[in-house]
């Protein structure tokens, strides 16, 4: 509520390029529950030292147990945080899910440079920090989806990405989205440009466009 009693309650990105609307069919994943069925295992790794700034990836990504009261936490997104603070986590502050770039200016807070570690899975692509620490793994369940015939793509991680890509790399040649930062990067890097690349803030966004639905009416509905 701002102080002219304007609500603020939605967030978007506007942009002028969007993928070609197609038909439900040729969109992957099919719904938001779509693909690979994923757990995540918790692996051995060194606790940072005190003073250090921990940038969650996910909830899994903090292993239970560890004492984190003398660290600075940043956590990737929102859902991130409020995982956090339900486990009686403090943190300071969230990227809301626009990436690694953006200088979280902590040592406004602190008074001194925060020295930044990532805590993420054993398979994840460096990103702009300066150290990474795999505190999990992710393990598929079943067998991987058979993404023939798709034309459209959403990517909920880079790495998803790269390992559809080395099973069929033929969905190169796709319309494909992500959310900003570190996957972006990555995916951008495999397609060679952005030209067959979106960035959308949530997947129900994302499906919509390309459905050729109105995201506002059916959030109303």
């Amino acid at each position: 509520l701002t102080d002219a009693g304007e609500i603020l309650d939605r967030f978007q990105l506007e942009t002028e390029r969007k993928a070609p609307p197609t038909t439900p069919d040729k969109v992957w994943p099919r719904d938001a529950h779509d693909g690979e069925r994923l757990t995540r295992q918790p692996i051995a790794a060194p606790h940072p030292e005190p003073g250090a700034g921990l940038w969650i990836a996910r909830a899994e990504a903090l292993p239970i147990g560890w004492q984190v009261e003398d660290s600075f936490v940043w956590t990737a997104g929102l859902q991130t945080w409020r995982r956090m603070a339900a486990r009686g986590i403090w943190v300071s502050g969230s990227a809301e899910g626009l990436g690694e770039r953006e200088d979280p200016r902590t040592d406004a807070i602190a008074g001194r440079a925060i020295p930044w570690i990532k805590l993420t899975h054993d398979r994840a692509e460096r990103g702009s920090g300066s150290q990474q620490v795999a505190t999990y793994r992710v393990v598929a369940a079943g067998t991987h989806p058979d993404l023939s015939g798709f034309t459209h793509f959403f990517w909920t991680s880079a790495t998803r990405f790269l390992d559809a890509i080395e099973r069929q790399p033929e969905i190169l040649n796709g319309w494909h989205a992500c959310g900003p930062g570190n996957s972006w990067t990555i995916i951008r890097e495999k397609l060679g440009s952005d030209d067959r690349l979106d960035v959308w803030l949530s997947q129900e966004e994302w499906r919509s466009a390309v459905s050729g639905r109105d995201s506002t009416a059916d959030a109303a509905a």
